[in-house]
């Protein structure tokens, strides 16, 4: 659980990106499920234009599968507090399970795979990203709309990190973890890959 304690030369950890993204996901589903007070529509999520490799001419890397945002964003992950911040300390647990998320994306959890998409930095070292979010499109930049929980993965790299380029298309290829990942406590995303050779930045 997330520390608290505000005695002396101790503060609470900052929350990461990822976080962030999550607790908010969460207060609009919150928000969602109340009873509207008047009759304004929800506002539309913003569409991605992004091609999945299977739309483009972009060839890939032989010994990876072809996936896309498409299929990785394509079910309702629903968010709760208890999800989100853990089990209670008694360890009782009413959280939805992971089998929120559907068999076919299980089934991808340690397969070597190719995803497009747009790369936000979340860690920086001499300039470079070494741990960045591949997501479906660039809402969070350009609109200030954080995506969903399924449509941003965790990418860490090894070694020396990439240029920060965050308005172009790039293809990751790693191994892919599908899974309940957790940070101090707190839910912070279901997918992470670990990058083996990225396409599209510039040199």
């Amino acid at each position: 659980m997330l520390s608290t304690d505000s005695g002396p030369g101790k503060h609470a950890p900052i929350p990461s990106t990822q976080q962030r993204m999550v607790m908010y996901q969460l207060k609009m589903d919150q928000l969602t499920d109340e009873q509207p007070v008047n009759n304004t529509p929800p506002v539309p999520a913003v569409p991605t234009n992004l091609p999945g490799l299977g739309q483009t001419t972009e060839p890939l890397l032989p010994g990876y599968l072809g996936v896309g945002f498409e299929k990785l964003g394509a079910f309702d992950f629903a968010l709760t507090d208890e999800l989100v911040k853990g089990a209670p300390a008694d360890g009782a647990s009413s959280a939805p399970p992971a089998s929120q998320i559907p068999e076919d994306i299980r089934k991808l959890d340690g397969q070597r795979v190719g995803i497009r998409g747009f790369l936000l930095p979340v860690r920086m070292d001499d300039g470079l990203a070494v741990e960045f979010l591949l997501m479906r499109d660039r809402s969070f930049c350009c609109y200030g709309a954080p995506p969903k929980i399924n449509q941003w993965i965790t990418v860490r790299l090894q070694g020396r990190g990439v240029k920060p380029v965050m308005d172009q298309v790039i293809t990751v290829y790693g191994t892919l973890h599908v899974a309940e990942m957790r940070e101090n406590g707190f839910l912070v995303g279901i997918y992470a890959l670990n990058a083996d050779k990225i396409t599209g930045l510039p040199d």
